[in-house]
């Protein structure tokens, strides 16, 4: 079941070294919403229709990942160790 492939890669995000979880999570995030439209759909919508994220849910998921407690400090140390700063 592709739910559970989803809840089980959030356990292997965690245990990534802190440079590639921020990426990781965010295509994450992105694949498990376009999962959840997938679902949503008739199978007739699905062979005739491209479905997508939009790029203003991509921003929101972006944002709620970067304000979130727990990642925000994860993502500030990979965008400052990214620059050297």
């Amino acid at each position: 079941d592709i739910a559970d492939d989803f809840r089980e890669a959030l356990i292997g995000i965690k245990m990534l070294p802190m440079k590639s979880r921020l990426a990781v999570y965010m295509a994450y995030k992105y694949y498990t919403n376009l999962f959840k439209k997938i679902k949503k759909c008739r199978a007739e919508v699905l062979m005739t229709k491209r479905i997508r994220v939009s790029n203003a849910r991509k921003v929101y998921l972006l944002m709620e990942m970067i304000l979130s407690k727990t990642n925000e400090k994860v993502f500030f140390i990979c965008f400052f160790n990214d620059f050297g700063i």
